[in-house]
């Protein structure tokens, strides 16, 4: 195989769609089955997409990255501002091409984009087009299809294969009959999504009710972790606000505490993210905190509930639905907003072209920080054709039988115990730790006594582990990837010494209340090496708005 792509959503889609424009020998592993798996497929899709920049109507490269960078996301000092301007010139060819492939997309009387160009919401500018989110896994699907591209469905990765710090392929279990194999392979995409199941949320039988979607549960940053892969700002938590069981898209209306005082007013003069501050309303017993639109016009009212509508939302009903079944009315009652721990923002170190540390890995998507549509499909285009590219002159690296053989022995272990710890009694615990000791407040103290017990359970529980039948084992090796990426987290966290406290990701070190010089440009870096979580800094780039030479010397997208 020249391109192993894992995951099927949006990024791992569009990451085989285009590697097979240069190879047609192209696999996709997905954990689920392709019809049902991502967020699109399972509802949590926009109504829109953007920016759409350097189109009548919108703005150009520079100034998108220039609001970008001027804005609450933009002021923690670690961006890569070249980033944003690759998205910027590379994502309205991207909107044209899923036009074509059956995207529904609304549309001007004269059959151009209804593009539009707000300048400033809260804390960022925002520019793009409205469109039919439930059409866009639907013609994913259907260029897939198109192009013969093989999706094996319901078989999860496990680990991936290594010779020297080159990648030779993955190692994936059915998630149905329980049967390892072993994927051979030149070059290997990963796209596994965000790392939703980290905080306890929904507890009971609503384990799996939140904000992204549930089956993920950072399998690639457990990967690539523990391949020796470099990773980078895993300290930052993402955070959003949920309305009742859905999330909360804020449109419109204005955001209260419980005395009926709007507070993002400050905030936005501060530069502050909305979150953060609905963060700090918390801490000073402002809460609850309400979205109140009873002030909205007929036409904003329309216009914000029609967005919403485009929207299924978590887990199973949209957002005007959600208020119809709990008797509110936006016109008469304020809703409360609670603001929530959903994940993290980092993930593998990437290159402008998805490169990692390791050769012949990629990685697109969520994986890897991005946390938006556009940077999804950007670079996971760039990625496959990356990947496709390094195939062509790549020698296929051999597979190492001890690894194998290891991989084997520690899928299996759990099914050498039938009367063990089941795998969800071990991710509660994982959960729980990280929920109690790793929340969105964190201190010194906090982290380093959940950091032990993260060990504990790892000498302790993993030993015990039990499986039944496939399913289970699936969960013993998510499990393993939940507690990496929770191990990660408060790592860098405690690494950090400071607080980060600009838009939806933050880092919030109470004992550390303030951004310090000291760490301005500077990431963290964590590598698996000798068993052994190493931390290290790692300064970014200026943070300023790119020249067109600085975007032409990466333009071409090379192995």
């Amino acid at each position: 195989m020249d391109v192993l792509v894992i995951g099927a959503g949006a990024a791992g889609s569009m990451a085989a769609i285009k590697a097979s424009e240069f190879t047609d020998k192209v696999l996709v592993l997905e954990k689920a089955v392709l019809r049902s798996c991502g967020n699109l497929a399972m509802g949590h899709h926009s109504g829109e997409l953007n920016p759409m920049t350097n189109m009548p109507g919108g703005p150009t490269s520079e100034q998108f990255v220039e609001g970008y960078l001027s804005s609450s996301s933009g002021l923690s000092g670690i961006e890569r501002p070249l980033d944003k301007y690759i998205i910027a010139e590379e994502f309205p060819a991207i909107v044209r091409d899923l036009e074509k492939w059956g995207l529904e997309i609304y549309k001007n009387p004269d059959g151009s984009y209804a593009n539009y160009w707000e300048k400033f919401i809260g804390e960022r500018m925002e520019s793009g087009v409205e469109i039919k989110g439930g059409s866009m896994k639907k013609c994913l699907i259907a260029e897939l299809g198109r192009r013969n591209i093989m999706v094996v469905e319901r078989t999860t990765a496990v680990d991936l294969l290594t010779h020297l710090n080159v990648v030779a392929g993955v190692v994936g279990l059915n998630v149905r009959t329980g049967e390892l194999t072993a994927y051979h392979a030149k070059s290997v995409i990963m796209c596994t999504g965000s790392s939703s199941r980290t905080y306890i949320v929904s507890p009971g039988r609503r384990w799996f009710w939140m904000r992204d979607v549930g089956t993920n549960s950072g399998d690639g940053r457990g990967m690539c972790y523990r391949a020796g892969v470099e990773m980078t700002m895993m300290e930052l938590i993402r955070t959003d606000h949920m309305i009742g069981n859905t999330m909360g898209r804020y449109w419109g209306g204005k955001m209260v505490n419980w005395k009926g005082e709007d507070f993002l007013k400050e905030t936005y003069a501060k530069k502050w993210g909305r979150l953060w501050s609905m963060h700090l309303k918390t801490m000073e017993e402002n809460a609850p905190l309400y979205w109140d639109a009873t002030g909205l016009s007929d036409e904003k009212m329309k216009k914000r509930n029609a967005y919403a509508s485009y929207e299924k939302h978590k887990p199973d009903i949209y957002l005007p639905e959600s208020y119809q079944q709990r008797g509110l009315d936006p016109r008469r009652d304020k809703v409360e907003a609670i603001p929530t721990p959903i994940g993290f923002l980092g993930g593998a170190d990437f290159g402008y072209n998805g490169s990692t540390s390791m050769k012949g890995l990629y990685a697109a998507g969520d994986e890897i920080w991005m946390d938006s549509l556009s940077g999804a499909f950007v670079f996971a285009r760039r990625a496959g054709e990356a990947a496709a590219k390094y195939a062509r002159q790549a020698m296929i690296q051999p597979i190492d039988s001890k690894q194998l053989m290891t991989i084997e022995e520690t899928t299996f272990a759990p099914s050498k115990l039938p009367n063990g710890i089941q795998p969800q009694e071990l991710e509660e615990k994982i959960r729980g730790v990280l929920t109690r000791y790793g929340n969105v407040v964190k201190s010194e103290g906090m982290l380093k006594h959940g950091l032990r017990l993260i060990k504990e359970l790892r000498d302790r529980v993993i030993p015990q582990l039990s499986a039944k039948n496939p399913h289970d084992l699936m969960r013993s090796v998510e499990v393993r990837n939940i507690m990496d990426v929770a191990e990660m987290h408060m790592a860098a966290a405690l690494f950090r010494t400071e607080t980060i406290p600009y838009g939806r990701h933050f880092h919030h070190r109470i004992d550390y209340p303030n951004q310090q010089p000291g760490w301005y440009r500077q990431r963290v870096v964590i590598r698996h090496e000798n068993g052994e979580m190493m931390l290290s800094r790692r300064q970014t780039t200026e943070q300023r708005v790119p020249t067109r030479e600085e975007y032409l010397a990466v333009k071409e997208v090379k192995p």
